[in-house]
């Protein structure tokens, strides 16, 4: 999990056609507890960005429902 955090608990806050709201209660590395809120979408986008030289961009993203910090294309739903 990045930075030592586990999940305790994960509750559905909404759930629609096209996405789910979840909550999750969280503890840290230091112990305390804590709120980590999330959507779940059945589509979105990432970009391709290339500069004039055809260097791709990328942004480092702490990904916290895979537990890993990861470099991604830049993108939304």
């Amino acid at each position: 999990m990045i930075s030592g955090r586990t999940t305790v608990s994960s509750t559905v806050q909404y759930a629609g056609v096209r996405v789910v709201v979840r909550r999750d209660s969280v503890r840290r590395t230091d112990q305390s507890l804590g709120t980590y809120e999330y959507t779940e979408s059945v589509d979105g986008v990432r970009v391709v960005a290339l500069d004039d030289r055809g260097r791709i961009a990328l942004v480092e993203e702490n990904v916290y429902v895979c537990g890993q910090r990861l470099l991604m294309c830049p993108g939304g739903g």
